[in-house]
């Protein structure tokens, strides 16, 4: 998704790392950690693509993801595929070394200060996969202090969905919807202009909403935020 839809979000998130004074490295063999397969029972499937996904990234570096969806699926759910079996230690091992991106930065990379700028009323969506998986609470709220000019409205819907949720938002379009309507309301009510999230696949459910009803609302992933006036 980040190559088809949100491009921007992959270069901000190396932008913001190399700024750090990391080495980031992409491999462009990489696919597909399996969650999609999975949640929709294909376990088969989904074992194969992740198998693929621990051979793509079968080194002693740091992983760091802009979607806590994919880390939480490769952190708790590879247990499924591969517990007890030739795969064991390298699963294991990349379990301990696969990040979402505000919990590198804050836990790993202990930043406390940023040079970003960005002008705007801003609503924060944490993601549930965030929140419930990799029990990441404010750690995208520090990162959103520290840029410069930015309002925080709404502090995040924390135990709350925004109704995509891998394909429940295809299997149940009606009720997906009237999900994210709820909190598109709530963060207009509050005055945001920005909506932001640690999960692109969020950022997408609401874009596509957004767009049909008019709704004048911008979003932006974490990572772009920190990118800013740079």
């Amino acid at each position: 998704m980040v190559d088809q839809f949100f491009p921007r979000v992959g270069w901000s998130m190396v932008k913001v790392l190399e700024h750090l004074d990391c080495e980031v490295r992409y491999n462009p063999n990489q696919t597909c950690c399996g969650m999609p397969a999975y949640i929709n029972g294909l376990r088969e499937s989904a074992k194969e693509v992740a198998t693929k996904f621990m051979e793509d990234f079968n080194t002693r570096t740091p992983i760091v993801s802009p979607s806590a969806s994919c880390v939480d699926m490769v952190r708790n759910h590879y247990d499924n595929f591969f517990k007890n079996t030739s795969y064991h230690n390298i699963y294991r091992g990349l379990q301990q070394r696969i990040f979402e991106f505000s919990q590198y930065l804050v836990h790993e990379l202990k930043v406390t200060q940023l040079p970003a700028r960005l002008e705007g009323r801003v609503a924060l969506l944490c993601n549930c996969h965030a929140q419930n998986g990799l029990d990441i609470k404010d750690e995208p709220l520090k990162l959103l202090g520290m840029v410069q000019g930015l309002e925080l409205v709404h502090p995040g819907n924390f135990g709350h969905c925004c109704g995509y949720s891998g394909d429940f938002a295809v299997h149940h379009e009606k009720e997906a919807v009237a999900m994210a309507n709820k909190m598109l309301d709530a963060y207009e009510q509050a005055g945001a202009k920005i909506v932001v999230s640690n999960e692109y696949q969020c950022l997408f459910h609401f874009q596509g909403i957004t767009r049909k009803q008019e709704r004048p609302l911008q979003f932006m992933h974490l990572a772009e935020v920190l990118a800013q006036g740079w």
